[in-house]
């Protein structure tokens, strides 16, 4: 509140740390920079008794300049002061800035912050995989592609960002939707080290033939209306081969009717049949979790045993052999898909702070021995 008319308040930011106890009308003052003033408002008049009586501190360009100004994007620590200037009326203002203070009067505190839209295409560690991939997003019509991934207006939603700690976010809601990245390479596991047609390089363990999404990422669980969150998939290319009914050799996702990482892994090309596998019995709810998942070719070098694994943590929680996608051309895909009740408007949240797709593209090897087919 206030006395003798409304009263004009600088805002001057903190120079040094400080708690609630610290900050009075005789203490505080070593510790604001009062040669810098964010900003200046006037305190409402007339006051409203009893009613809401609103001021707005536009302090944008001051967040602004200490992001930009912090290494690694990190987000700084701050803190304002509030100093009403003196008036000869001998005007004052009070500010009641604890749950704790004697008049029984609470303030509300809203902060409306909306920082400059951050493409991960401009981080390193995610630039080369975006030029290989495709955002799918809200729906599978790809949406933006390479340098495409640097414009704003696409993404004002913000279900695909960088954010202040350099990680990837991605977040949806909906039944059906999904924020994810279609990885363009498109490869045969079946392929052998003896075709010279298509020769994949050695995995990190000398595995022939080697294909890999590598990620480092986590999810809050949503609530319950959110049925699954996919993360990871082997989708097959239905336009290659009409034959083969589609759908993807795996589903890797989180499943909330057990609380589970779970994978739904075709086990048959033809026909067309899919098995639930128990990766993890209990999701790491915001907890941060390595995670691979690997298809190569084992033993000799026209060997046709071909694997598909799962590695959590540095540790391989599923084996198959997947001879049978043989000739199955395939890519992969990581993100956030949702399966949700009809009605849901419930976010969910996956947040990448590594990134990597491993394959090559072998279809275009494929249409060189195949030109009529591929035009």
């Amino acid at each position: 509140d206030h006395t003798n008319g409304p009263i004009k308040i600088r805002v001057h930011p903190m120079a040094l740390d400080w708690g609630e106890y610290d900050v009075t009308w005789n203490s505080a003052q070593p510790s604001i920079d009062f040669g810098t003033i964010v900003t200046t408002v006037w305190s409402p008049s007339p006051l409203i008794d009893g009613g809401i009586n609103e001021m707005i501190f536009d302090i944008t360009n001051h967040v602004n300049q200490l992001l930009s100004s912090t290494p690694n994007g990190d987000v700084p620590a701050m803190a304002l002061a509030l100093v009403a200037e003196p008036t000869s009326s001998g005007g004052r203002v009070r500010f009641y800035g604890a749950d704790g203070n004697p008049y029984g009067l609470w303030p509300t505190l809203n902060i409306d912050f909306n920082p400059e839209y951050r493409s991960p295409y401009t981080e390193s560690k995610f630039s080369m995989i975006l030029e290989e991939s495709h955002l799918q997003a809200p729906y599978s019509s790809p949406l933006a592609a390479s340098s495409n991934y640097l414009t704003t207006y696409q993404f004002s939603d913000w279900f695909f960002h960088l954010t202040d700690q350099r990680t990837l976010l991605m977040k949806m809601s909906g039944d059906g939707r999904r924020s994810e990245l279609h990885h363009d390479n498109i490869w045969d596991s079946g392929s052998t080290e003896t075709d010279s047609a298509r020769i994949n390089p050695l995995g990190p363990n000398g595995e022939r033939n080697y294909k890999a999404v590598s990620a480092r990422l986590r999810m809050a669980i949503p609530s319950s209306d959110v049925e699954q969150v996919t993360l990871v998939q082997i989708h097959h290319h239905a336009y290659i081969f009409e034959g083969l009914e589609s759908g993807p050799l795996l589903r890797l996702h989180y499943r909330a009717s057990d609380g589970s990482l779970s994978a739904n892994v075709r086990t048959s090309a033809i026909p067309k049949t899919v098995q639930r596998f128990v990766i993890l019995d209990t999701f790491p709810d915001n907890e941060w979790f390595d995670l691979e998942v690997r298809v190569f070719q084992e033993g000799a070098a026209n060997s046709n045993a071909h694997f598909l694994t799962i590695v959590v943590n540095g540790q391989e929680k599923f084996r198959r052999n997947i001879s049978y996608w043989a000739g199955q051309y395939s890519y992969f895909k990581a993100g956030n898909y949702l399966v949700a009740s009809d009605d849901s408007d419930t976010e969910a949240v996956v947040e990448f702070e590594e990134l990597d797709f491993f394959a090559l593209d072998e279809f275009w090897l494929w249409c060189e021995y195949n030109p009529n087919w591929c035009g």
